[in-house]
């Protein structure tokens, strides 16, 4: 009975064998002191069935030795309450074997304090079953050590629930191996800590999938340091969602390469912010596509310096849309080379406003052809000063509408040469 076992002497129990240990009930196993366990002999705590163990008081268990706590069966390991397995010392819980710990269920896993945690050997830590890890908490994972973290396996890391996942540091992360990183899911990528993604090398950043990216949180995105983003495949670029780009900070606009740039899509042009754009290196603006350019919204395009519109490529210029052009400064349309003001649309030139035209240069005037002319309108022509009046030629002039010519003020009659009213 749990009494007569209680009346045990050290030196009884100490004489106990594996054939004998297993032959206590349940009932009376429960009456063994921490004294007597602590006497056993290995041989007859390693005997100890499944069925036996659960009933071993926590003040009992406190006697277990670290050599026979290294012996217990893996069953017997697995049969062990949730109070049993907190109550055990590091010391205990370190003794435990590769099996012993493989045996652990999500509940005991659960169960473990984030001292017995802490006290995993780096060769226990990958014998833990994935049922085990997906028990493990935040606060359990941050007790991990970054040697433990080191040594999780690419089978042991998909396991980790989203709501652990939080709990892993940066040094964590930057612990564990390439194929355990990889491992992540999109499950389990959005739940780490913003923090945490410093810890993933730019060439484990790279090689995920762009299924993996496309689920990172904004504010994951406008974590990654520059290099993480400047390392990112032009296919990852490419798979952003228009919330993750405009995310993205004027320091990681500035670091991208202008491959990185080409490969952003309409949908993701049209996501950047004034701020974005302003942060656009002038290599960068040059990068941009004839197809990326009418994708820019007419706020970004207020931004552009002149800067930024001189070093466009001829090609971009001209892909300007008839609603980005009235959306240039006058700084950024004086910009353009009379050659590039040459080969707007009349669409664009229509599209002008009078301010804007009143700021052009004599030259660029000079430069419209006798095809764009006609496409000037009324407000404009009356927006046209002195100089820009006296710039136009005899050609042009003769290239006005009827519907264009009684648009000119009398003071901009009053300026202009006698063969210049001749080729009205």
């Amino acid at each position: 009975t749990s009494a007569q076992v209680n009346a045990l002497v050290t030196a009884e129990a100490a004489a106990l064998t594996s054939s004998q240990a297993p032959a206590f009930t349940s009932a009376a196993l429960a009456g063994m002191t921490s004294a007597q366990l602590n006497a056993m002999a290995t041989a007859a705590v390693a005997a100890l069935t499944s069925s036996q163990v659960p009933s071993v008081t926590t003040a009992a268990l406190a006697g277990l030795t670290t050599s026979a706590a290294a012996t217990l069966a893996s069953s017997a390991v697995a049969a062990l309450t949730t109070a049993q397995v907190s109550s055990l010392s590091t010391a205990q819980f370190a003794a435990f074997n590769t099996s012993e710990i493989a045996a652990l269920t999500s509940a005991q896993a659960r169960a473990l304090t984030t001292a017995e945690i802490a006290a995993l050997t780096s060769t226990q830590a990958p014998a833990l079953a994935s049922v085990a890890i997906s028990g493990l908490s935040s606060a359990q994972l941050v007790a991990l050590t970054t040697a433990d973290a080191g040594v999780l396996t690419s089978t042991q890391v998909p396991a980790l629930s989203a709501a652990a996942l939080p709990g892993l540091s940066s040094a964590q992360i930057a612990a564990m191996t390439t194929a355990a990183i990889g491992a992540l899911t999109t499950t389990q990528l959005p739940a780490l800590a913003t923090a945490a993604l410093a810890g993933i090398s730019t060439a484990e950043l790279a090689a995920m999938s762009t299924a993996k990216i496309g689920v990172l949180t904004t504010a994951q995105i406008l974590a990654l340091s520059t290099a993480q983003v400047a390392n990112l495949t032009t296919a990852q670029i490419a798979g952003l969602t228009s919330a993750q780009v405009r995310a993205l900070s004027t320091a990681q606009i500035t670091n991208l390469t202008t491959q990185q740039i080409q490969a952003l899509n309409t949908a993701e042009i049209a996501q950047l912010s004034t701020a974005q754009v302003q942060a656009l290196t002038t290599a960068e603006i040059a990068a941009l596509t004839t197809t990326q350019v009418p994708a820019m919204n007419t706020a970004a395009v207020a931004t552009l310096s002149t800067a930024q519109v001189n070093a466009m490529t001829s090609a971009d210029v001209l892909a300007f849309t008839s609603t980005q052009i009235p959306a240039l400064t006058t700084a950024a349309l004086n910009a353009l080379t009379t050659a590039e003001m040459a080969a707007l649309s009349t669409a664009d030139i229509a599209a002008i406003s009078s301010q804007q035209l009143g700021s052009l240069a004599t030259a660029d005037i000079a430069a419209l052809t006798t095809t764009q002319i006609p496409a000037l309108l009324t407000s404009q022509i009356q927006a046209l000063t002195t100089a820009q009046i006296q710039a136009l030629s005899t050609t042009q002039l003769g290239a006005m509408t009827t519907t264009q010519v009684p648009a000119f003020t009398t003071s901009q009659l009053a300026v202009m040469s006698t063969s210049q009213i001749a080729a009205l």
